[in-house]
């Protein structure tokens, strides 16, 4: 038996008492550690799958079918108590939903008074008018060498008119 072979075998049935199986696995330690790890698997599956019943479960459930029968207003409480639920979830989703609302108009608010204001800042900026791109990419390089030499605007074959942002990051 090859260990292709025996890896197979190992997958299908990992305790095989198949001569050829056995003997390989002895030869083999590449392949015995290969089966001792799917057994091992096998082992931790079969330990995590095995459930332990409580000793008292029967008396529970008896107890709880006892007390159904004698109390037959608990499903009527049980629907009240959904429903109240259902009602307190609905509320506060509304309210959740609401507080998001007024929070993105205040977003929204805050974003148009900062566009207005930088609008307004840049308006305030000289205009450096040119007649042709090339014009314009000089004066735009030109004005941002003078905030710093390192920046450098990439050529731009529709730029007619250069405004630079004392900010210097616009």
């Amino acid at each position: 038996m090859n260990c292709l072979e025996f890896k197979r075998m190992a997958l299908s049935e990992p305790q095989s008492g198949d001569a050829h199986f056995v003997e390989h696995s002895r030869d083999c330690p590449a392949c015995l550690r290969y089966v001792d790890g799917i057994r091992k698997m096998d082992t931790d599956l079969a330990n995590a799958l095995d459930v332990k019943m409580p000793s008292d479960l029967k008396a529970r459930l008896q107890l709880n079918v006892e007390l159904d029968d004698e109390a037959p207003n608990r499903p009527v409480i049980r629907r009240i108590a959904i429903a109240a639920s259902v009602a307190v979830t609905v509320l506060l989703g509304a309210l959740l939903i609401s507080q998001k609302f007024i929070l993105n108009n205040q977003v929204g608010e805050d974003y148009q008074s900062l566009m207005a204001g930088v609008v307004q800042h840049m308006n305030e900026q000289p205009v450096t008018p040119v007649w042709d791109p090339q014009r314009a990419n000089r004066s735009a390089n030109v004005l941002l060498a003078s905030y710093d030499a390192r920046l450098k605007l990439k050529t731009m074959d529709n730029l007619q008119f250069s405004r630079i942002c004392p900010m210097g990051q616009y």
